[in-house]
């Protein structure tokens, strides 16, 4: 747990935490920790089990309590690393394409891109350093052992279908 919530302005619904670059929901403090409702997996649950967005949450939710603190080890915070990640993949981008193209808070942005000039990691277009490209091949290599641990036992076609289905979804709600 990273904290407690002991106030905040209820309008219905639970506050919205931002910790190092990802959005986080606050759960209720409890002081029991019984896990046993007497429920089964497939008692009183099959409107969860059939809901995309509360199972798009949930492997979003696993993904990012093992993913991380790899890419965190690294010594940048979530938004300078995804920051990092999307400039090592583009050449001439201005700070509006940037705004587009990464999953984080404008004020993250300029923040991220600041830190990532001072340590050196980027110059002032936004262009990767030497040091910059080493880094960035190393959240690559996290990232894509991350992906072939999660997705290495699908078979390729099945793998290549899935990336195709989340490339239209983003079309489709953009």
């Amino acid at each position: 747990m990273i904290g407690k919530v002991v106030a905040f302005e209820n309008v219905g619904r639970a506050p919205l935490l931002y910790v190092q670059g990802s959005y986080a929901g606050a759960l209720p403090f409890t002081a029991t920790s019984s896990t046993d409702n007497g429920l089964t997996s497939s008692e009183k649950l099959d409107r969860l089990h059939e809901s995309t967005f509360y199972l798009m949450n949930k492997v979003l939710q696993k993904l990012q309590e093992n993913y991380l603190p790899k890419q965190t080890s690294t010594g940048l915070n979530t938004s300078e690393a995804r920051l990092l990640l999307v400039l090592s993949d583009v050449k001439d981008i201005t700070i509006d394409e940037l705004k587009n193209l990464v999953t984080i808070p404008e004020e993250d942005i300029h923040s991220g891109v600041e830190r990532l000039i001072k340590v050196g990691f980027l110059d002032a277009q936004y262009h990767l350093t030497k040091s910059g490209n080493d880094m960035a091949d190393r959240l690559w290599g996290i990232a894509n052992k991350q992906q072939e641990d999660i997705f290495g036992e699908f078979k390729q076609e099945d793998y290549k279908k899935f990336k195709q289905f989340l490339q239209s979804l983003l079309k489709t709600m953009s």
